[in-house]
């Protein structure tokens, strides 16, 4: 209910406005969006809490959903997330588990993901495994890939078997779900220092449940958002084929 108030307030409500203009600035267009069931949470304190409570959702619920967040008993409850593009976050059945809520003005953080709650913890879950399943059985790999962003970038130029942890390091508990799907993996991070270091942070992980990962290389300065949106698919396939294992890309930066 939360997801589909979010998707009506983005595409149909002037409160939505500056996440349209968002979009459109990023090249995704309102057919994109939907597929993926992107949304926007008001500034406003009110609306959401009260547009539940009025469909019989009281504010317990809404404190154990992490919808809602109140630091004191006295306090009143206030929405956890405000003034962000929301991104439904699925279990791997397909289930809606969660919630990713950008910043689309000035602020930090710049990504908030729902609290820990019965249906959402974190480090178990990936973004994008929901559609990926599929695709990554049949072309035989799992592209890992840092942001939501990549994710919708890549899928929607055709490549389908990505997936994102959830805009943290990976954790054991990911690396085993992968490991799950397929035994061949692509690092596909930014390739600034931090992008690296999280690189060869989440190929060790993956190394130890057996898995062969290799490492895709782009452009400095490139994400793999950015870097498909300007050359497109085929661009981003080449690079791929040209992946080194996760070992020889460390041996290649200590040169």
């Amino acid at each position: 209910t939360a997801a589909e108030y979010f998707q009506r307030t983005l595409w149909e409500d002037d409160l939505g406005q500056p996440a349209r203009e968002y979009l459109a600035k990023r090249n995704i267009t309102r057919e994109a969006g939907q597929r993926f069931g992107l949304g926007f949470a008001p500034r406003e304190i009110g609306l959401l809490r009260g547009y539940l409570n009025t469909l019989g959702f009281d504010d317990d619920r809404l404190l154990s959903g992490g919808l809602l967040v109140k630091r004191e008993e006295a306090e009143e409850p206030r929405p956890r997330f405000r003034g962000r593009l929301m991104f439904p976050i699925y279990d791997v059945s397909g289930r809606l588990s969660g919630f990713g809520g950008r910043l689309i003005g000035p602020g930090e953080p710049k990504y908030l993901n729902s609290a820990d709650s019965p249906t959402f913890t974190k480090g178990r879950l990936l973004y994008g495994l929901n559609w990926a399943r599929h695709a990554i059985r049949r072309d035989e790999r799992l592209l890992l890939v840092e942001g939501y962003f990549d994710v919708v970038r890549l899928v929607l130029a055709g490549i389908e078997s990505v997936v994102a942890p959830l805009g943290t390091a990976l954790t054991d508990d990911q690396a085993v779900m992968i490991a799950r799907q397929t035994k061949n993996v692509f690092l596909l991070y930014d390739s600034d220092v931090a992008g690296q270091k999280a690189t060869f942070r989440a190929g060790d992980l993956l190394l130890a449940q057996g898995v062969s990962v290799r490492v895709v290389t782009l452009p400095e300065g490139e994400d793999p958002d950015t870097f498909v949106d300007t050359h497109g698919r085929a661009a981003l396939e080449s690079h791929i084929d040209a992946a080194v294992d996760v070992f020889d890309r460390k041996v290649q930066i200590l040169e």
